[in-house]
Order: C-alpha cells, then structure tokens, then sequence
C-alpha cells in the first residue's frame, strides 16, 4: 500500500490547512500517534475536497467538521476526534471513555467550537507545511519555499 495515497489508505484524516486549531491538532497527533498509517489532506486542496465529495460532504461541511475516513468509512464531528484519539498513545488514547458522553451533547460542543475556532485560536497566513519526514503523508500539501525565494 502506498500511504501516499488516500485512496488505499487505512485511515485518512481532511482538516482545515487553515485553522490554527485544526493544524495544531494534526500535529499533535502526529507526535502521539502509535502507528503511522494516517494520510492526511487540506480540506481546501483538491484531493481533500474530492474526497470529502465522494463521501457526501461540500466544502462548507469540510469548514464545519473533521473528516475521518477509516476503511472506506467516513466518520465526522466528534466521533472523528474519538476516533482519532484512539489511535494515540498512552494517555491520550484514554479519552475515548468521552463516547459515554451522550453523541448530542459532544456534538453540540464539538460544533460550538468549529464555529468559533478562528475567533478563538487564529487563522494560518500560510499553507500547513509538513516536515521533509511526513512529506508522504501529505499527498496534496503545499509546496516548500524554494530556497533563495523572495
């Protein structure tokens, strides 16, 4: 399998290249995670937005939630950050207990703060760049400054 490609990817996670929040989350997860099996993609690059479309999902939904697709299966809002935090390790993989939490509820506060997450957190000037490692896993990132670039 190529990990580069989210089509053949185990999991594949869309976020929002934009969103503070967002990329401080992939990153987060990037330092926790036990395996590195997830593909990630900018919901507003094509191959994320293409993706997003074949599960339902129109740009506005992708500026609203996370979307995780594990096996073919697309899972949003907080079930995708559950999800997500299954696979993480100790302690973080701990939070799942939060899917006792009534689905509405946790929901209702994960939409909360899709809302408000710029007022709260901020705005990227520039494009979500990933490490020269993590390179493969960003199959539709922006490309690097060139060096000597103005």
């Amino acid at each position: 399998m190529d990990k580069a490609d989210p089509g053949q990817a185990r999991t594949t996670l869309v976020f929002d290249g934009d969103c503070v929040l967002c990329t401080g989350w992939v990153a987060f997860y990037l330092r926790w995670e036990r395996r590195p099996e997830t593909v990630f993609l900018s919901s507003r690059r094509p191959l994320g937005q293409r993706l997003g479309a074949a599960h339902g999902m129109t740009p506005a939904d992708l500026e609203r939630s996370f979307l995780v697709v594990r096996d073919g299966v697309a899972i949003t809002r907080s079930d995708a950050v559950l999800t997500l935090f299954g696979d993480l390790r100790r302690p973080w993989c701990w939070l799942r207990v939060l899917r006792l939490v009534p689905k509405r509820l946790r929901d209702g506060a994960y939409d909360w703060i899709a809302r408000n997450r710029f007022r709260l957190f901020g705005r990227r000037q520039d494009c979500y760049l990933p490490t020269p490692a993590q390179r493969s896993r960003f199959p539709d990132a922006c490309a690097p400054p060139r060096q000597g670039a103005l």
